[in-house]
């Protein structure tokens, strides 16, 4: 959870500065939604990555070589969506 909130919040203030957005709740929720989304849409692949990495066994019929290697077969055997 610390890199997707790291990132969540940076993008936050990020959008803030850009947007010149007033400091109210409703410009919050509309920035922390976007900064979240955005957040988790960069590292849910770095997440799926990790995870198949960390659970692969030697008795398993499909093995990951490395970060760049899972990224690209998990993307072009499983699609990006």
């Amino acid at each position: 959870d610390i890199p997707w909130n790291s990132l969540g919040y940076t993008i936050w203030q990020l959008l803030r500065v850009a947007t010149r957005a007033p400091n109210t709740a409703s410009a919050d929720l509309v920035l922390g939604a976007t900064g979240g989304a955005i957040a988790a849409i960069v590292l849910t692949p770095v997440d799926v990555v990790k995870t198949r990495l960390m659970t692969q066994s030697t008795a398993d019929a499909v093995q990951y070589s490395g970060i760049l290697a899972t990224l690209a077969r998990v993307a072009r055997e499983e699609g990006a969506g």
